[in-house]
């Protein structure tokens, strides 16, 4: 061969090596790529692909590696209808024989709540708020359970006004696109601070006390601020009310106890602050003879017990728990006892009952001083009746007996000039005399005076040709 003619076969075979480790370092250069190669959808979205050819779009034949959604001849994938958890499919692109994937990840609906917790006293209110993802709706529906509280559309939680106690309940936000993905926030709802006071009602009299007690609950707090209205008396830090000393007519305060941790929280109560207790008792005075027995009332006034305690001094005699006194059996000699009722609710006030307690006829002795005899006319028919003669000197029962015409002792009373006689008389027209012994020996008795507890007049006339020692008898009006 000849020289030149070597040389140039050489340089073709060399050309053609050279070309053809170009054509195959071209070849292994390219590549095809999706863009992006990862993505997340919920139900319904659609996400475009693309691929791209060593950088440069270009057609492809699509593929799904699971009927998971649709995948259109450009690329565009379209995600199921539900999806109902989290699943994976692979997207796959062809061209030039090459291959490319990409991965999409299928979301279900996801529903967040916030605040997660919260809490709030009662009457309280919370904003709630949802995010709704992987879907193309973003609503929900809100509830609360148990239905203690509302919460509205927005997602306002209101608590009840109060609860006994601590309340757990549970705001729940519900995708309208899938009713089965919710999520859930708790609220507790406290009674917040509460006052009350004890007790509710009370009562004092005039210079009186009444302790109140305010209990605080939800605070650690537990101090409050007393105030009386209308400022009628005072109260301390301590809740000690104590009435004015001079009170002339019942009145009605409050007394209220503020929270210092919420001086929006108070409670109160009602005290009647009267006058001072007043107590008597009828009849003031009585004659009783041995054995004898008296009804004696006690009125307690200004008062919430009524109640009284019965004594009796000196000890001659008895008297029960509702005021019956009843004379010893036996009196040596005259004498008078006082009964005494003292109020339960304030043992500082008490009314007293003189009871003289006569002794036998035939106790004193000596002539008759002074006799007279009087005719009692009445209008109508008449109970007992007092009737009081008027005398110049002081008769002392404990020295003096009264003896009725028959001669029987009769009780009587002295007091101011007066000597008081008790009769019953069962006709219209009677006549009767009394008699006193001993009697003073300058002693005169003056006009007689008669009443009936109802006003009826009462007329003492003298007896037609008897003796009449009593001038100016007259008609007396009690009332």
């Amino acid at each position: 061969m000849l020289p030149n003619a070597r040389s140039t076969t050489i340089s073709t075979v060399f050309a053609t090596f050279i070309a053809f480790l170009l054509s195959a370092t071209s070849a292994l250069a390219a590549t095809l790529t999706l863009s992006p190669s990862a993505a997340s959808v919920g139900a319904r979205y659609s996400y475009q692909f693309r691929v791209l050819l060593d950088g440069a779009s270009t057609s492809a034949a699509w593929s799904l590696s699971a009927p998971l959604g649709t995948l259109s001849s450009n690329g565009l994938y379209t995600a199921p209808a539900a999806v109902s958890q989290v699943q994976t499919v692979t997207v796959t692109a062809t061209a030039g024989g090459l291959r490319a994937t990409g991965v999409i990840t299928l979301q279900p609906v996801a529903v967040t709540v916030s605040p997660v917790t919260t809490t709030l006293v009662a009457g309280g209110t919370a904003q709630f708020r949802s995010t709704v993802r992987w879907t193309t709706s973003s609503g929900v529906t809100w509830s609360v359970q148990p239905a203690l509280g509302t919460v509205d559309a927005t997602g306002l939680y209101r608590a009840p006004a109060s609860v006994s106690g601590n309340q757990t309940v549970t705001i729940t936000a519900r995708s309208t696109a899938d009713p089965t993905r919710a999520s859930t926030a708790t609220v507790t709802v406290t009674p917040g601070v509460s006052v009350s006071v004890s007790p509710q009602t009370a009562a004092v009299n005039a210079g009186g006390s009444a302790q109140f007690t305010a209990s605080v609950q939800g605070s650690g707090n537990t101090a409050v601020n007393w105030t009386v209205t209308p400022a009628f008396g005072t109260i301390n830090s301590a809740g000690l009310y104590t009435a004015p000393a001079n009170v002339t007519s019942q009145q009605v305060v409050t007394i209220q106890a503020t929270s210092a941790a919420d001086s929006t929280k108070k409670a109160a109560a009602s005290l009647t602050v009267r006058p001072p207790v007043q107590l008597t008792v009828a009849p003031a005075q009585v004659s009783l003879n041995p054995g004898g027995t008296v009804q004696l009332a006690a009125t307690v006034s200004n008062a919430s017990n009524s109640g009284v305690t019965w004594t009796v001094s000196p000890a001659v005699g008895t008297v029960s728990s509702t005021g019956l006194y009843s004379a010893p059996a036996s009196v040596p000699t005259t004498q008078t006892v006082t009964v005494t009722a003292a109020s339960v609710q304030d043992v500082t006030k008490k009314s007293s009952s003189q009871v003289t307690l006569l002794a036998p006829a035939g106790t004193s002795s000596g002539p008759t001083i002074k006799t007279f005899r009087l005719k009692e006319q009445w209008s109508v028919p008449h109970p007992d009746q007092i009737v009081s003669f008027d005398v110049d000197v002081p008769v002392d029962p404990a020295n003096a007996v009264l003896l009725n015409p028959a001669g029987v002792e009769v009780p009587y009373q002295y007091k101011d000039g007066k000597l008081y006689v008790r009769t019953h008389l069962p006709r219209s027209t009677v006549f009767y005399q009394y008699r006193i012994q001993p009697w003073p020996p300058t002693n005169t008795i003056g006009a007689p005076e008669g009443y009936l507890p109802n006003g009826t007049p009462v007329a003492f006339l003298p007896e037609e040709g008897g003796e009449n020692t009593l001038p100016e008898l007259s008609t007396h009006l009690r009332y």
